[in-house]
């Protein structure tokens, strides 16, 4: 087979150059997000793409390590997942692509024996990816804010559409959110570093949920400073059958709906990945690593089909 002699991986900053490269066959292959994966579907029907999940979904970590904070109470963190119209975000902010879930496994075949669909969590858990603003209200009250709070949340400024409709949202049950919107560099220090004073904004990762990386003591992505007797006993659990793949993910999957309820953090929806590419790329079906993390290794199995490109484009 003709397989590649070589690659080139080019940077092309602006959005609507590299879709033009793109739809032209200057380039072979595009990862693209669903407003311009739309677009191209309709206007480019001949290239090749498939969908996947996100690997992970966008999610506001608030600090449960301070009992001076309002997060401290579950009832105020149940109050601000109630507070948020999930379906109306998956709706207008995603397009409609993607989906609600819960937990952190992805709804993919490797973890369909720890995944939990969302209507098979119990209500307490599954209530709170709905829309509830007058309950919202209501926990509020009992845990002491009839009135709401400020509070505030450290950003970069790629998530400020995001967090903006959040805002609009808290602010009807009084919340007001204040956005603090720092240069990425140090955002991201203060995100892993823990300094961040209330709240962050960060996109998750689900891969790995047999490593209990959000909520372990100590854990680089334990934004919130989470230590709950229960979840880490789990993560005992796990340590100790670690190699028995059924009582591993038994563990994982028995915990997450208690991990769920806490409210430890706000899950945003989960979005859709697009990958596009030419008729003339052969042996590749979308993806982007071969096996856990091996990225950019997959082009050793494609190959061109010069005489199929040089039909589409006059070029070889």
């Amino acid at each position: 087979m003709p397989y590649l002699d070589g690659i080139k991986q080019l940077v092309i900053p602006d959005a609507s150059t590299r879709i033009s490269a793109l739809r032209t066959g200057k380039i072979d292959r595009l990862g693209l997000g669903w407003e311009e994966a739309a677009d191209i579907m309709e206007i480019n029907p001949e290239l090749k793409y498939t969908s996947y999940p996100s690997e992970g979904y966008t999610a506001l970590f608030w600090r449960v390590d301070k009992p001076e904070l309002p997060f401290y109470d579950i009832r105020v963190r149940q109050a601000l997942c109630l507070a948020v119209n999930q379906q109306e975000i998956l709706d207008t902010l995603y397009g409609g692509y993607g989906q609600l879930i819960a937990g952190t496994a992805l709804p993919v075949p490797e973890f369909k024996d720890i995944f939990i669909p969302l209507e098979e969590y119990p209500e307490t858990a599954r209530e709170l990816f709905e829309y509830h603003p007058e309950k919202a209200k209501q926990l509020l009250t009992e845990a002491g804010y009839p009135n709401g709070f400020a509070t505030e949340v450290v950003c970069s400024s790629g998530s400020v559409d995001t967090l903006s409709v959040i805002k609009a949202y808290w602010e009807e049950i009084g919340v007001d959110l204040k956005l603090d919107v720092r240069e990425t560099a140090v955002y991201t220090s203060l995100t892993y570093g823990k300094r961040f004073k209330e709240m962050t904004i960060f996109v998750t990762t689900c891969v790995v949920p047999q490593r209990f990386i959000f909520t372990f003591p100590g854990g680089v992505y334990n934004y919130g400073g989470i230590d709950d007797p229960r979840a880490n006993e789990a993560y005992r659990q796990v340590g100790e059958v670690y190699f028995d793949l059924a009582k591993r993910n038994q563990v994982i999957k028995e915990v997450m709906p208690h991990i769920v309820e806490q409210a430890w953090w706000l899950s945003l929806p989960l979005g859709t990945s697009f990958v596009f590419w030419q008729p003339w790329v052969k042996g590749y079906h979308g993806e982007s690593s071969s096996g856990y993390a091996n990225y950019n290794d997959f082009p050793r199995w494609i190959w061109l089909d010069q005489d199929l490109k040089y039909q589409m484009t006059g070029v070889r």
